[in-house]
């Protein structure tokens, strides 16, 4: 596999040249595992750079700016998009091979609202994802995180009449309700007021070590300081 692949190619969705491991994969757990990765989506535009594998219960974030290949590397790893070439390997599974594997095991958090239905309130959405990953007990799943972040009041509220913050905050409620051992945050920050990132790092603080979290960020912020290290992408 070569250490500096080509990204010749161009109108490919995304073309990784190397490999990316996040833990769970004990071929790649040497320490100092580095390889590169180039991703060209349509267009031609072009992202690459070295990406070392993530340690079991690390906060890592991924800092460069927009259009870098952040969004891609972690729709990737979540199994919303394929690679065209190399190989990912998610909590010891082989992406796409095993990809069903993981079901319920890694968690995508995106700045879209898209993956939520307007018309049901903040209950019945919460209700309908934690049952999708088979949590009997759901009120003492989410109770914390809904307590943590001052949306309890909101439960009974349609979701499209929460404020763009508002539905940040449940989008994170959600992601640590479901018992994910891998969060995927693409700038988790955005949206949220100064009490609602301090909120969020809070809740990082918690699940750091049972869970592993990937930051991605276009720029330095804050919440980076509670990453245990940042790699710049390219």
């Amino acid at each position: 596999m070569p250490s500096n692949p080509s990204c010749g190619a161009t109108g490919s969705a995304a073309i990784y040249d190397g490999c990316f491991a996040v833990p769970g994969d004990e071929g790649l757990s040497r320490a100092g595992a580095m390889e590169s990765f180039c991703a060209v989506r349509p267009g031609g535009g072009r992202a690459g750079g070295d990406l070392p594998q993530v340690p079991e219960g690390e906060i890592v974030g991924l800092l460069r700016r927009n259009g870098a290949g952040k969004t891609t590397l972690l729709r990737i790893l979540a199994g919303y998009l394929y690679a065209d070439s190399g190989e990912v390997t998610v909590l010891g599974r082989r992406l796409p091979e095993e990809e069903s594997a993981l079901k319920g095991a890694v968690i995508y958090v995106g700045p879209e609202e898209r993956s939520f239905f307007f018309r049901l309130t903040v209950r019945q959405n919460l209700d309908l994802f934690l049952r999708l990953h088979g949590l009997r007990d759901r009120e003492a799943a989410m109770g914390p995180w809904l307590d943590l972040f001052g949306m309890r009041p909101f439960m009974h509220r349609r979701f499209d009449s929460l404020s763009t913050g508002q539905r940040q905050k449940i989008a994170l409620v959600r992601a640590f309700s479901t018992g994910a051992k891998l969060i995927l945050f693409d700038e988790p920050f955005r949206s949220l007021d100064d009490e609602g990132i301090e909120k969020l790092s809070e809740a990082l603080e918690r699940l750091a070590g049972p869970v592993t979290f990937i930051i991605a960020s276009p720029q330095e912020h804050p919440l980076l300081k509670r990453c245990t290290r940042v790699v710049k992408i390219g």
